[in-house]
């Protein structure tokens, strides 16, 4: 893969050599490897000195969340999912919390975690799955709120889904992503969006459509993996 060996013992040789711009001779000069004083400071500090997040998780409630697979309910091990995201931020990032089914609730809007964290748990654990599916309605209602938020935090959207769209204006996912893409010279800062697409039932297609159009990325979930969906999107923060 053209890295150099960690071992110094072993000999540098192809591809790192001076036909493709490498000098083997160097380093000259070794880095100590930092001792463990100095990499706690470093992990310690690491919730104060990154750039804080802007998230509003939206979580599917629809009648099909009821259902089973493995033993686990969907909506259960969803909300166990909820929880661990919340658990893994910090008290000044921005967390929020929408839920939707025949329509949505905005439970919590996006603010500083820190002071309403127990409470935001509790409503998660309240929860409960009944009615339709007002997905992309919901999801651009969403990055609207994000984008009239005024800060200069990282902005995205957490949104799990375990069927198909089947209420609300927007028919298709297609017809949501003149809402959600980013666009003009700021789009870099636009309003990432993580899709989960939970069980066999859900719009794969179109979760991974909203994702790439906004520089996201589509999971797969299951009751028994979510957790560690839920985790592996936390660390993109």
């Amino acid at each position: 893969y053209g890295f150099r060996p960690s071992n110094l013992a072993v000999p540098i040789a192809s591809p790192l050599d001076s036909s493709r711009g490498v000098d083997p001779t160097q380093p000259k000069t070794l880095l100590p490897i930092p001792s463990t004083t100095v990499v706690d400071a470093i992990q310690n500090s690491w919730q104060q000195q990154r750039r804080k997040v802007d998230v509003m998780l939206i979580l599917d409630r629809s009648g099909s969340m009821n259902d089973a697979i493995g033993g686990s309910s969907k909506i259960d091990s969803a909300k166990r999912g909820l929880a661990e995201f919340t658990g893994l931020l910090g008290d000044s990032d921005g967390l929020g919390l929408t839920i939707f089914s025949t329509q949505a609730d905005v439970l919590s809007p996006v603010s500083a975690l820190g002071p309403k964290r127990q409470a935001l748990l509790q409503k998660i654990n309240g929860i409960v799955a009944d009615g339709s599916t007002r997905l992309y309605d919901t999801i651009a209602e969403q990055v609207k709120a994000l984008q009239a938020l005024p800060s200069k935090h990282i902005k995205a959207v957490v949104v799990l889904t375990d069927g198909l769209s089947n209420i609300g204006q927007r028919a298709s996912a297609d017809e949501l992503l003149p809402d959600i893409k980013p666009a003009g010279e700021n789009a870099g800062n636009g309003i990432k969006i993580f899709t989960i697409a939970y069980g066999q039932d859900a719009d794969v297609n179109g979760l991974k459509k909203i994702a790439d159009a906004t520089g996201g990325q589509e999971y797969s979930g299951t009751p028994q993996n979510i957790q560690q969906v839920y985790f592996q999107i936390s660390q993109f923060f």
